[in-house]
């Protein structure tokens, strides 16, 4: 019998069961059948709760059973209870989310990403991904997200991470950057763009003028990089039509508002598509843009971040479209 002291003393488990398997049902036999087990075992349980209790949980008669007040009273608290646990046991035997995972990334980089949050997900059902997109430096010491895609700033900050061995994200000793996704900077633009400006070579651009070139308050240098690497002199780069970030400058791209510096791997599969082009043969022009995922030393070593880190490796070796 129960002891009056075990104030979280819990039944025998299959005793409460085949109690609420027959109060429910409100047969013996019918309980055992849906236990497939025997009725005697089912009584033999029943029995064991009801000397556990102290109380007789059901009045017996030839062929049948009634529950008692207090029998009807503890089955359906136990009822409740068992279903929450059966409900409980469900969730984490689907394998729903046991670890959250917040990653903030530039909206240029999110054109990559978000295609592909779908595959990490299938592969990864215990990491509840989430997604949060800005153009602003992010503030690692606060606990808002784990980690961070991006450049920051300038992409010459980028260029010095990638050659610098000491992991000193953005001079500071406390954060770790590990290449994810490297690139090259391209010049972009709408087919119907291309076609109606005749672009064939990087010359074309001073044919244009500075009015036509589509900037990015978020990288506000792109132009002047590429422009000085492809050894195109006499056209102000700081001209011309001027978006919120490189997210906004590559849509007004796809309108056929102007010619966009982007990164060529971000819009893989969009130049697949035929949405954007690249007028210019342009291997030769070596401009490196490159993404970096970024958090501080303890957080680049939590499992979850691990896992995210070389899936995003493995989407940048695939090198294929979305």
């Amino acid at each position: 019998m129960r002891e009056p002291s075990d104030e979280h003393a819990l039944p025998p488990l299959n005793a409460l069961r085949a109690f609420e398997a027959a109060g429910r049902l409100q047969s013996i036999r019918k309980a055992a059948a849906a236990l497939d087990v025997t009725p005697g075992a089912v009584s033999r349980q029943v029995r064991l709760l009801e000397t556990w209790l102290g109380v007789p949980l059901f009045r017996r008669e030839p062929h049948s059973v009634t529950l008692t007040p207090a029998g009807a009273e503890y089955l359906a608290a136990a009822t409740t209870h068992l279903r929450a646990i059966a409900a409980a046991t469900d969730q984490v035997a689907a394998g729903r989310p046991s670890f959250r995972l917040k990653v903030r990334t530039w909206p240029l980089f999110a054109n990559w990403l978000v295609p592909r949050v779908a595959d990490f997900r299938k592969g990864n059902p215990t990491i509840d991904l989430q997604v949060v997109t800005s153009s602003q430096r992010a503030d690692f010491a606060q606990p808002d997200v784990d980690v961070e895609i991006g450049g920051y700033d300038t992409w010459d900050v980028c260029h010095r991470l990638e050659h610098e061995d000491d992991g000193d994200a953005l001079g500071n000793p406390n954060y770790a950057a590990q290449l994810v996704v490297a690139s090259h900077l391209v010049c972009i633009c709408s087919p119907a763009y291309r076609d109606a400006h005749d672009l064939t070579c990087p010359e074309d651009l001073k044919r244009l003028g500075a009015g036509e070139l589509l900037h990015s308050l978020s990288a506000p240098a792109l132009w002047d990089r590429w422009l000085k690497a492809a050894g195109i002199g006499g056209l102000d780069s700081r001209r011309g039509q001027v978006f919120g970030d490189s997210a906004l400058t590559a849509a007004a791209a796809r309108a056929g508002h102007g010619v966009a510096i982007l990164p060529r791997a971000v819009f893989e599969a969009d130049i697949a598509a035929g949405y954007l082009v690249a007028p210019f043969p342009c291997d030769h022009i070596e401009c490196g843009f490159n993404f970096y995922l970024m958090a501080r030393h303890e957080r680049m070593q939590h499992p979850p971040v691990v896992i995210f880190r070389d899936w995003l490796l493995g989407q940048a070796a695939a090198g294929q479209p979305a």
